[in-house]
């Protein structure tokens, strides 16, 4: 599944009215499933020869914005926190694609044909 279809998920489940302690496992699921794409990622890049370091810090940022993020969730007692923890994924996982991925487009293009 791809971090958007999980984050698809998690605004479904919110939408269905899923407790919050779903909504939560939810939310863990989809960081697991960041890091799980975050490593192949890098492992890909690196076998490309790029140069990663500073990647991997966007990622680990990534990965601690979502930890931050589900916590001032958890505190939250509106059920609409959801919502804004699912916008606030959304923008990270964009963000990061815009911004980083962005870095390696043409390197993961391969070379050009003649």
């Amino acid at each position: 599944m791809t971090l958007c279809r999980h984050i698809e998920d998690i605004e479904r489940h919110w939408k269905l009215g899923t407790s919050d302690a779903e909504m939560e496992t939810f939310v863990r699921e989809f960081r697991s499933a960041a890091m799980r794409h975050f490593e192949d990622e890098i492992s890909v890049l690196t076998e490309l020869g790029a140069a990663t370091d500073q990647h991997c810090r966007a990622h680990m940022t990534m990965i601690e914005e979502i930890d931050t993020a589900l916590r001032e969730t958890l505190r939250q007692g509106e059920r609409n926190r959801w919502f804004a923890l699912v916008d606030a994924l959304e923008r990270m996982l964009y963000d990061h694609e815009i911004l980083e991925d962005s870095r390696y487009y043409g390197l993961l293009a391969g070379p050009a044909s003649a």
